[in-house]
């Protein structure tokens, strides 16, 4: 339930003062590793190549993570770089420079994972977390869903208390729902989407004292986090307005924050010498975008998948009240602990195949199975030399060969899917003639994939959401059958043959909202795993 207005308007009048702690953390390791992976990221990007921008996308998705989340540090920068090749190699195929900063990363990122002391910010926000327990003070910590488990890592190392459910606010919809409280924990810098992203509403409308960030040194904060329109920025006494979100006034609710910054540094040096650290997450803001990528709303149903949404996307979803099935807008009023209604029609080519779902995907999953195990490196030299040129493609093989969960595990690409039925042979049997569709069987295999991955196969409906007028009717039929499997995270209901639709509704419950991607248009509107989702984090 949410919080009264008049608890609210309470607590505010109490309030004149804020407080702001913000631990900033310097290691000349990290910051040696820091820079070699920017250097890197910002040349491979630059350079045009697909094979380039695709190993300095998965490099600043490591990076960006170590930067917004007390993570231990662990082997995933040496796996990437692992993954580039060996060092020669490196250097002759993107040059000397990168070929330096390759080396100077390797050996940063064994520093790390070698030392004998944890994260820095991982043993700050441990301490802060048992000083407030020890004095008894009610906090909450700010951070997305998929991000909890490093936090609830804190215990077995640290010694801490096990972290309850109610500790953590994973979205704007849970700030609102939570009565307020003495401190607020957040790790990385204040930004308004993208890695670290929180709400403006944590500065302008605060539900507790003090709020307590731990930061990597250079990592500062968004200009403008936090600033209300309606208010004047302050001005420091130079009549200046100030930049820093912690020290500007909310006039609105009479608000002044008390800054208080600390700065701590570890003990190892870095080989570049005495050089400030710079907010890598801004460089990686600013680099060129591609022009097919669109502005996204992530809507997380359930621990490992979630779909994106476009701005001002009109989703079919289940609530209690008076009209608990229509269109609602994922942030808005579509809220976490609705059901996402996903309509998946038939594709009419398919000719009554789909009667068993996922047969498909057991025909050609056997198959694959059965050839990687025989020769790895057989398969892959067949598959890259029809034309599938994927980095790293023996692991991306054994990806696919996994059992289907809540999606069908397979390339993304309509073509390299294609050119993996080809090579694995497959084709509809002289004998299925009789039964055979309008299409190849690769065709009928993707489009399986397609309906597991929640994607709307629509024949004839152009460039048209396929949750329209007559399929809400058509949902609003089923009542009945839904109310019965109310209380499940996920089910499905097949569409009665008396319908004017076939095909399958699915319903999954939200478990959290999260803006700020910037996602190729052709992953949108689809079931896709988080891990994959992280890579398009604005």
């Amino acid at each position: 339930m949410p919080v009264t207005a008049s608890r609210l308007f309470d607590f505010f009048a109490e309030r004149t003062t804020g407080s702001f702690e913000r631990h900033e953390i310097a290691s000349a390791t990290f910051g040696d590793l820091r820079r070699s992976l920017r250097f890197m990221i910002v040349a491979l990007t630059e350079g045009g190549d697909w094979e380039a921008k695709e190993v300095a996308d998965r490099l600043r998705l490591v990076i960006s993570k170590w930067l917004t989340v007390p993570v231990r540090f662990d082997d995933a920068v040496l796996r990437v770089l692992m993954e580039m090749g060996e060092p020669p190699a490196i250097a002759a195929r993107w040059g000397r420079d990168i070929g330096s900063h390759f080396d100077d990363a390797c050996r940063a990122a064994n520093d790390l994972m070698t030392r004998p002391s944890p994260s820095p910010v991982r043993e700050a926000l441990s301490r802060r977390i048992r000083t407030l327990c020890a004095e008894g003070r009610v906090f909450r910590i700010f951070c997305p869903t998929q991000s909890r488990e490093h936090f609830d890592s804190l215990s077995g190392e640290f010694g801490i208390a096990e972290l309850a459910g109610d500790t953590f606010i994973h979205s704007v919809a849970n700030y609102r729902e939570t009565e307020p409280f003495d401190s607020l924990l957040m790790v990385g810098p204040l930004r308004s989407r993208g890695w670290g992203s929180a709400p403006d509403a944590i500065l302008t409308a605060p539900r507790f004292d003090t709020l307590i960030q731990v930061v990597w040194s250079g990592c500062s904060d968004e200009p403008g986090f936090g600033y209300d329109p309606v208010a004047s920025p302050a001005q420091d006494a130079s009549g200046q307005s100030e930049n820093s979100p912690a020290d500007r006034s909310n006039r609105g609710l009479d608000l002044r924050w008390e800054v208080r910054e600390t700065r701590s540094r570890d003990g190892s040096v870095s080989r570049y010498g005495d050089i400030p650290d710079v907010n890598d997450l801004d460089v990686f803001t600013r680099l060129a975008q591609p022009l097919d990528v669109q502005r996204a709303t992530l809507v997380q149903v359930d621990d490992a998948h979630g779909i994106l949404y476009p701005p001002h996307s009109r989703v079919l979803s289940l609530d209690s009240g008076p009209q608990p099935i229509g269109y609602r807008l994922p942030g808005e009023t579509l809220r976490e602990g609705m059901y996402l209604i996903l309509p998946i029609v038939d594709d009419v080519r398919l000719a009554g195949l789909q009667a068993e779902e996922g047969r498909f995907s057991r025909l050609w999953k056997e198959r694959l199975n059965a050839e990687f195990r025989r020769d790895p490196a057989s398969l892959a030299n067949r598959l890259q030399e029809a034309g599938l040129l994927l980095r790293q493609l023996p692991p991306r093989i054994e990806h696919w060969c996994r059992a289907p969960s809540t999606v069908i595990h397979a390339p993304q690409q309509m073509r390299h899917f294609e050119i993996l039925i080809r090579v694995l042979g497959l084709d509809f049997d002289a004998n299925q003639n009789a039964r055979r569709p309008r299409a190849a069987w690769w065709q009928v295999a993707w489009d399986e994939i397609r309906r597991a991955r929640g994607e709307a196969i629509q024949i004839g409906f152009q460039d048209q959401q396929i949750v329209d007028e007559q399929l809400l009717a058509v949902v609003r039929t089923l009542d009945a059958e839904i109310q019965s499997h109310l209380g499940r995270e996920a089910f499905q209901i097949s569409i009665p043959p008396s319908q004017p639709l076939s095909g399958l509704i699915r319903f999954y419950r939200v478990r959290a909202i999260e803006e700020g991607f910037q996602v190729p248009r052709n992953e949108l509107k689809m079931l896709c795993e988080l891990s994959r989702i992280d890579q398009w984090r604005a």
